[in-house]
């Protein structure tokens, strides 16, 4: 029952925008993660540019092709 808690918590945190981003304090690269939703994406995209990381759209299989 464990293992399948984990695969779903796993499979949950790869459908959300990612930025990746050096901290400005210690240098090390970062990674925080937004809600695939319209305000979760637009945040990802300022938050990249504010911090000059990286941005990686992680849509889950199915969620790219809906419109409502």
């Amino acid at each position: 029952m464990r293992w399948q808690t984990l695969i779903l918590i796993y499979l949950k945190n790869l459908n959300m925008p990612t930025v990746k981003h050096k901290c400005p304090d210690t240098g090390k690269m970062k990674e925080k993660k937004f809600p695939y939703n319209a305000v979760g994406k637009a945040q990802a995209v300022e938050f990249a540019k504010t911090m000059g990381g990286t941005i990686k759209m992680n849509p889950g299989y199915g969620t790219e092709t809906k419109s409502y």
